[in-house]
C-alpha cells in the first residue's frame, strides 16, 4: 500500500526573507570576485595546475558560487518571472544543470518518459522550474550512493490542468517523519547539506499553484511537483 502525503507550504516568509537577504548581501559579490579571480588565473597562468591544492580550491569556489546561486534562488522564490515556455526546455535545462554535478554518472542512471507532447506550453519561471527538477534529480541520486545499480526514472504527465513531473528512486523512507520536519525551512537529513533543495521545490510549487507530493512503498520513492498548466497560448 504506497503512503502518500502532500506537503503543505508553510513559510515564516518574512523571518527567512530577511535572513536570506542579509546572508546574500554581506558575501554575494565577494563570491563573485574569487569565481572571476581564479577563473582569470587558471586560464591566464598555466602553471598554477601544478600546485598541489588549485584543483581542489576551484572545487571549492565552485561549490560556493553554486550555493550562493540556490540561496539567491531561495530569496526570490516567492517572486517568479513568469514566461511561456515549452516542457521540453524545461526539462532540457534542468538536466543541463547536471552537468555541473560532482558526480557526472548521475546522468547515466535517468530515463525520461513524458504522455505529453515536449512543445506543450507552460506559464512559469524557468529557472525557477528547471531548477526545482534538478533538485529533485539530485536528491534521488544521493539517496542512493551506496547502491551498486542506481536508477532515477523521470514521468512527466498532466491532469486537470496540472503539470506534473515525477522522480522515482529505488528505496523507501519514512514519509510521515519527513512531512512533519519538512514544515520547517532548510530541513536536511544529510551531512555537509544546507536543506536548500526541498525548500526550493517546495517554494516553486506553491508560487505556481501547485504542490509536491512524496510518496513511498516498501521498493521504491516517489516525488512529485505540480504545476498550472493554464497559459492560454500555444507554442
Amino acid at each position: 500500500m504506497s503512503e502518500q502525503k502532500i506537503i503543505e507550504y508553510k513559510y515564516d516568509f518574512e523571518t527567512h526573507y530577511k535572513d536570506l537577504s542579509k546572508i546574500c548581501h554581506e558575501i554575494i559579490n565577494s563570491v563573485a570576485l574569487i569565481n572571476s579571480s581564479y577563473q582569470y588565473i587558471d586560464a591566464r597562468y598555466p602553471e598554477t595546475h601544478e600546485f598541489k591544492f588549485w584543483n581542489t580550491l576551484g572545487n571549492s569556489v565552485k561549490d560556493l558560487t553554486c550555493l550562493m546561486k540556490r540561496t539567491t534562488l531561495c530569496r526570490y522564490s516567492h517572486f517568479p518571472n513568469k514566461e511561456i515556455i515549452s516542457i521540453g526546455k524545461i526539462i532540457d535545462n534542468a538536466l543541463a544543470k547536471l552537468e555541473d554535478y560532482p558526480d557526472s554518472k548521475i546522468l547515466n542512471v535517468i530515463s525520461v518518459s513524458s504522455n505529453i507532447d515536449s512543445n506543450t506550453p507552460v506559464l512559469c519561471d524557468a529557472e525557477h522550474t528547471s531548477q526545482a527538477m534538478t533538485e529533485l534529480i539530485t536528491n534521488a541520486y544521493e539517496a542512493q550512493l551506496d547502491t551498486d545499480a542506481p536508477w532515477i526514472k523521470i514521468n512527466i504527465s498532466s491532469k486537470d490542468d496540472l503539470l506534473a513531473i515525477t522522480v522515482t528512486n529505488p528505496g523507501s523512507i519514512d514519509v510521515n517523519q519527513l512531512y512533519q520536519n519538512l514544515s520547517s525551512a532548510l530541513y536536511t537529513t544529510k551531512d555537509n547539506h544546507s536543506g536548500l533543495g526541498l525548500f526550493i521545490v517546495k517554494a516553486t510549487c506553491s508560487s505556481h499553484d501547485g504542490s509536491l507530493i512524496i510518496e513511498s512503498d516498501d521498493n521504491t520513492t516517489s516525488a512529485t511537483m505540480t504545476l498550472s498548466l493554464k497559459t492560454g497560448q500555444s507554442i
